[in-house]
């Protein structure tokens, strides 16, 4: 697993389609796993659709504080955000976190990203699926990559874990987090397999699930991702729901993953290491 599937999934979790929507303010109401909700109280994001010539202007909200989470441009809103044009991103005391531009959904041109404090935190050159780290800065605005070359540095404000980048020639070599005494790796030059390849992987879980009752009633569908770590023997380790679609396919996802228990682990530098793994489960009627 690579870090552009960590990215696409990042994209995806602030990309579902409005459904449920209070019809008086237009608005479209979410968790903090950007899964639809009907009551605004229960809400962590809200959503605004507004068509203009011929796109959409779709604006994401922190439903605690009113203030921007997103604000971008959009070709489709339905059955989930297709962004086409420019994009900016919010933290949560109104400061930029990102800005670029999208094209058929995809990051396009430069895109630059900022601290909390509005220092200037990276940017990246993105041409189709390529990645061009141009450069990343400290909080207090120093270079941290030599002709693209160096270890970055990313402890977010709230978030206990400290996560490293390693770059050369302005691409990512690998990246990791530290938590507690335990690195744990996202992206390395070997990087985690099922024996079998993955085929073998998602049969087992097919094998395994067993659709909740629950969820054919209710016609419940969708993706179920689980986050979990794939240690230094190969071992599946702290399995956990990172977005969910309820009705019971969320335990059954869970279980069925923990359940696979056949890796190889990843490896840096020849030695095999503790790696980082998201895995969509589908459901699906009929």
């Amino acid at each position: 697993m690579n870090t552009k599937n960590l990215i696409i999934l990042g994209l995806l979790l602030s990309g579902f389609s409005a459904l449920p929507q209070d019809q008086q303010q237009n608005k479209t109401y979410f968790d903090q796993y950007w899964q639809p909700v009907k009551q605004s109280g229960l809400a962590m994001y809200y959503r605004t659709v507004t068509p203009q010539n011929g796109k959409y202007l779709v604006k994401d909200f922190y439903a605690s504080t009113d203030t921007l989470q997103m604000e971008a441009w959009c070709s489709s809103v339905t059955p989930k955000l297709f962004q086409e044009g420019a994009a900016t991103f919010y933290h949560k005391n109104g400061s930029i976190q990102r800005v670029g531009m999208y094209k058929d959904n995809l990051p396009i041109g430069l895109h630059k990203f900022y601290y909390i404090n509005g220092v200037l935190k990276a940017e990246h050159l993105y041409r189709g699926e390529e990645v061009k780290i141009v450069q990343h800065w400290s909080v207090s605005g120093e270079p941290l990559l030599v002709n693209g070359t160096g270890i970055v540095t990313d402890k977010e404000q709230g978030v206990p874990e400290t996560v490293y980048m390693e770059m050369k020639d302005s691409v990512q070599l690998r990246g990791y987090y530290l938590q507690a005494i335990d690195t744990i790796y996202t992206f390395t030059q070997t990087p985690t397999e099922y024996k079998g390849g993955m085929q073998t992987f998602y049969r087992g879980v097919s094998s395994t699930i067993k659709y909740p009752k629950l969820a054919r009633r209710t016609n419940v569908q969708g993706r179920v991702y689980i986050r979990f770590m794939v240690d230094e023997n190969g071992q599946p380790r702290d399995a956990v729901v990172v977005q969910g679609i309820g009705a019971g396919c969320d335990e059954q996802a869970l279980n069925a993953c923990q359940q696979q228990q056949f890796w190889n682990p990843g490896k840096y530098k020849g030695k095999p290491v503790k790696m980082l793994l998201i895995l969509p489960v589908v459901f699906k009627l009929g």
